[in-house]
């Protein structure tokens, strides 16, 4: 006869085939996955809940996965997504749009606040030279969503994503024969 103490067995959940962003969905989820930034960069990848249960992700696309978004389960149920703890470098200077600015124009994930950035631990080298204070922190880390992973879109892009990779190969600088720049700035995601 089983033990009526012993803690419940875990759950082999159905496959998750769907990510809903956050906001997008509603109701309490069934589970909840902590993973860490790197982490939630997903494909195919058998993944286990807080609880123990453990469900396979088989999504068409590799997105970036961000806390608070959901894996819904073939039978419907929805898997939550926890930004997990890290080690990370928090950084603070009297010009800190000037450090984001470096960190941007290096494509480094940050997270911001209005007093204070939050980077990979790994990026730390890099900031040696900039004017600010560099502190040791471990909590989750949310970066800002770039234009790549939210899906954003200029006709202008297959040209300079064509030209950006030949400058990797090759180390020279080619300007493609067709380069147009957007009819509208940086920042207006409205079309």
């Amino acid at each position: 006869m089983p033990d009526p103490s012993a803690p419940f067995p875990a759950e082999a959940l159905p496959p998750a085939c769907a990510l809903r962003t956050a906001g997008t969905w509603t109701g309490p989820a069934h589970g909840h996955v902590a993973l860490t930034y790197a982490e939630r960069v997903l494909h195919r990848k058998r993944l286990e809940t807080q609880a123990g249960d453990t469900f396979v992700l088989d999504l068409p696309a590799i997105p970036q996965v961000n806390h608070g978004d959901a894996l819904e389960l073939t039978d419907g149920r929805l898997i939550e997504i926890v930004a997990a703890s890290e080690a990370l470098i928090e950084i603070r200077a009297d010009n800190l749009a000037a450090v984001a600015w470096h960190l941007g124009s290096r494509h480094v994930p940050c997270q911001t606040a209005p007093d204070r950035l939050l980077i990979s631990a790994q990026a730390e080298a890099m900031l040696a030279e900039l004017e600010a204070t560099l502190d040791r922190v471990f909590e989750p880390f949310n970066p800002l969503r770039t234009p790549v992973t939210l899906g954003h879109h200029h006709p202008h892009q297959e040209d300079a994503i064509s030209a950006h990779s030949t400058i990797s190969r090759t180390g020279k600088t080619q300007i493609p024969e067709r380069y147009e720049l957007p009819d509208h700035g940086p920042f207006d995601d409205t079309r």
